[in-house]
């Protein structure tokens, strides 16, 4: 069975928070809350959700701010949630590293589409800092520029990633590094 996909949900106006709960939830996605200020960073890194809905303020702080920190460590698709409709503050969003922007109110159907289109596009992609691995088609990508790796070298690359802070036993991965057997 295939994991739940994960919507850290960055949101302080509680009756939206609620609905968007319900609504991903309905739409079988396991999510996240967090209606203040603190935590956004560190549960980005622990959490490590497959997308984040921020809002574009949050308590009186400017969201855009968390993202452009997001974009320091992660290529996580965020979407900004926002009652701003001019065009100043939509471009904005995308400079600081926003991948859709969608105006209060918002039609639920519509969210959700737009979240599920984004995660198709980024499915099989790893990412970090500079980095993007997109393990559908076996590639690494580091700065727009591909790498170009051998079989082995790659399936190495991916194994180092998953196993970051593992105790490598060569003998373990040894046949999964040359046969591509799944460990």
């Amino acid at each position: 069975m295939k994991n739940k996909r994960k919507v850290l949900i960055v949101e302080s106006d509680i009756e939206i928070a609620e609905r968007l709960i319900l609504l991903y939830k309905q739409h079988k996605f396991e999510t996240l809350l967090i209606n203040d200020n603190d935590g956004v960073i560190d549960n980005v890194a622990k959490f490590k959700p497959d997308l984040v809905l921020m809002d574009f303020i949050i308590n009186n702080h400017n969201g855009l701010n968390f993202c452009k920190q997001i974009r320091i460590f992660s290529n996580v698709p965020i979407i900004i949630l926002s009652a701003q409709e001019d065009h100043a503050s939509k471009a904005l969003a995308f400079e600081y590293g926003a991948d859709d922007y969608l105006c209060k109110p918002f039609n639920d159907m519509e969210l959700v589409l737009r979240t599920k289109a984004i995660l198709n596009r980024t499915e099989g992609n790893v990412s970090f800092s500079k980095i993007t691995i997109d393990q559908n088609k076996a590639r690494v990508v580091c700065q727009g520029r591909k790498i170009a790796f051998s079989l082995i070298e790659y399936n190495l690359f991916n194994l180092l990633l998953l196993i970051q802070k593992e105790f490598i036993r060569v003998n373990k991965y040894y046949n999964w590094l040359t046969l591509n057997i799944d460990i």
